[in-house]
Parts: C-alpha cells; sequence; structure tokens
C-alpha cells in the first residue's frame, strides 16, 4: 500500500559507513505509507554508497532523491529521471562504462514530449541507448520495470516479452529468461570499477 520505488547504484566514487540500498529499499518499501513519509525516512538511513532513488505513489507523487555517504541527501520532486551519476560526471570512467550521459539525454528527450504515454516511454526503455543488451555490454539491462501506482501494478518488460502484474491480486506465475551476458575482463575491471566492500549494520 505504500510507494514504489526503484534505484541506480553508483553514481559517485564515495564510500562510507552505512546500508546496502537493497536493505534501505526494503524498508522503504515494507515501512513507509507514501513519497513524503519515504524521504523522511531515507534521511534519517546512512548509505554505503552514492545512490539514485526514483519513489512514486498511488497519490501520483513522486521523487527523486540522492543518497550518498559523504553528504546529506538531495531531493528532487516531480516528474523526474537519472541514470548513473547525481548532477555534473564525477567518475568519467563509470559514466563513459554505463553511457550515462546520452541515457540521460534520451531520458530527457522523451519527458520533454508533450504526448508521451506510458507505453510511449516504456518503448525508450526498451530501445538503446537507455536498454542496454547484455550480450554487448558488461553494464546491461536485465529487465524493465514500469509502475503504476495508483493500479497497484507492474508490468516487467523485455524487448520480446512482457509480464503484468496486479500486487492486490498477484497471480502465480513464473518467466524463464535464457540471457547472454558478457563479463569484464578482471584486469579492466579493477582498474575502472574498483572493487568496493558492502558494509552492513543490521
Amino acid at each position: 500500500r505504500g510507494p514504489a520505488g526503484r534505484f541506480a547504484t553508483r553514481a559517485r566514487r564515495a564510500v562510507g559507513r552505512g546500508f546496502a540500498i537493497t536493505l534501505l529499499l526494503r524498508y522503504l518499501l515494507d515501512t513507509c505509507r507514501d513519497v513524503a513519509d519515504a524521504l523522511d525516512a531515507s534521511r534519517a538511513v546512512p548509505v554505503n554508497l552514492a545512490y539514485n532513488v526514483a519513489m512514486v505513489d498511488r497519490s501520483g507523487a513522486a521523487a527523486l532523491v540522492q543518497l550518498a555517504p559523504d553528504r546529506e541527501p538531495i531531493v528532487v520532486h516531480g516528474a523526474s529521471y537519472a541514470a548513473n551519476r547525481q548532477g555534473a560526471t564525477e567518475w568519467h570512467e563509470h559514466a563513459v562504462m554505463s553511457e550515462t550521459v546520452a541515457r540521460e539525454v534520451r531520458l530527457a528527450g522523451a519527458l520533454a514530449e508533450p504526448d508521451l504515454t506510458r507505453e510511449g516511454l516504456e518503448r525508450v526503455f526498451l530501445t538503446e541507448p537507455v536498454y542496454r543488451p547484455l550480450a554487448r555490454h558488461t553494464w546491461g539491462t536485465v529487465y524493465t520495470a514500469s509502475y503504476d501506482a495508483a493500479d497497484a501494478a507492474v508490468r516487467l518488460l523485455w524487448p520480446d516479452d512482457a509480464w503484468e502484474i496486479h500486487l492486490d491480486d498477484p497471480a502465480e506465475g513464473t518467466r524463464t529468461r535464457e540471457t547472454v551476458f558478457t563479463l569484464p575482463p578482471l584486469l579492466a575491471r579493477h582498474h575502472e570499477v574498483p572493487h568496493v566492500p558492502q558494509v552492513i549494520f543490521a
């Protein structure tokens, strides 16, 4: 009954003591009634890395909150977008690898279209550069989730398939996908995307 949320990870190099985003998002979904409630909660919980978290609730309220371990959260209300950075690029290698600038430009262009529909926005997310095939990219798209907060429903999307789930009356089911994906060379990964241990306090 609370808000829907999603996150983009590793927006900046900052590392600190705090929770992994998966635990924070689970906490927000389990305990918060709406976007305002979730924003208050997210300000009170430290995170270990920099994340962009987008939220929407049944009233239509929406917000994007930029979380980081080294500064206070930054909140953007209303229609917004983000990929894998927070404002100006601070981590050039990561921005190049994830094509964050090109993806943000495409999203901004789509949101500026006056007649944009949900289906039209879904097509943007299923088209490159926003969509990144795992067979060609080490930082790729596993699936796209399109939320209808008013109807408490979510569509899980792939270029060749879609699965709609109504959360008030969920039906059991499965989708089996065969995925070809690219693994990064270990040496290149060591230099371009340093490993950072997850620091979690429970």
